[in-house]
């Protein structure tokens, strides 16, 4: 199963540990070592196999809070020059993201569109599925 996959047919306000290690690796081109808690602190670690701190954050009950400023950064650091679009009410959480001026590509025009419900309250949820849909349409592109 893809990780977009994944990502729309989960059902929580906060990520799993694990998917969500996965998933910020995945569109940084590494791959996942582990995910380790530091309960003490409340701080989830997520490193990838080159030994690179890829992500650190709120740690809830096996859970993580992603928040709007750390999706911001990841997305454009993975996707420069791309534009984007959140929001979230009482039916969907919902995201858009596409590369900026025209494209050859109908897909890559007309760009990733998620709208996820019901709603969490949590449009993060949603800029990441966008974000791992993007991703693997560039990476079956590409092979």
């Amino acid at each position: 199963m893809k990780l977009s996959e994944q990502i729309a047919a989960f059902r929580g306000k906060h990520f799993p540990d694990q998917l969500l290690g996965e998933v910020l690796c995945f569109l940084k081109d590494k791959k996942l070592y582990e995910v380790s808690e530091d309960r003490e602190f409340c701080m989830t670690y997520v490193i990838a196999d080159d030994g690179e701190r890829v992500w650190e954050g709120r740690w809830y009950d096996s859970s993580v809070e992603i928040s709007m400023d750390s999706c911001l950064k990841l997305f454009h650091e993975v996707f420069p020059n791309w534009m984007w679009k959140v929001g979230t009410c009482s039916v969907s959480d919902d995201a858009w993201i596409a590369p900026m001026g025209l494209q050859e590509d109908r897909v890559l025009d007309t760009g990733f569109d998620v709208d996820s419900r019901p709603s969490r309250m949590n449009p993060c949820i949603a800029f990441l599925q966008a974000m791992c849909e993007a991703k693997e349409y560039l990476n079956e592109r590409h092979t």
